[in-house]
């Protein structure tokens, strides 16, 4: 799974709503749109093929919690500064 795909996948599973496709973009400044879609792509395929797309929520791996604090909060702090200016 590409490294796009394990945040992505962490994002979702951490949050307790459903996640707009621009703010999962917004996690990772240098991924296009394109890039987004097919990691979105690449982790339906891989719940398909796992036999885990069941809809059960699954646990966020340590090692990601991390780096996705990390990213939402420059999201948020940017998101902020915007609406400042």
């Amino acid at each position: 799974m590409t490294p796009l795909a394990k945040l992505l996948e962490a994002a979702l599973f951490a949050s307790g709503r459903p996640i707009p496709t621009d703010e999962l973009a917004a996690l990772d400044e240098d991924a296009s749109g394109a890039a987004v879609a097919a990691a979105l792509d690449e982790l339906r395929e891989h719940y398909d093929v796992e036999g885990r797309g069941n809809g059960g929520r699954a646990r966020v791996v340590i090692e990601r919690r991390e780096l996705l604090r990390r990213d939402w909060t420059a999201a948020r702090e940017e998101r902020r500064l915007k609406q400042l200016r």
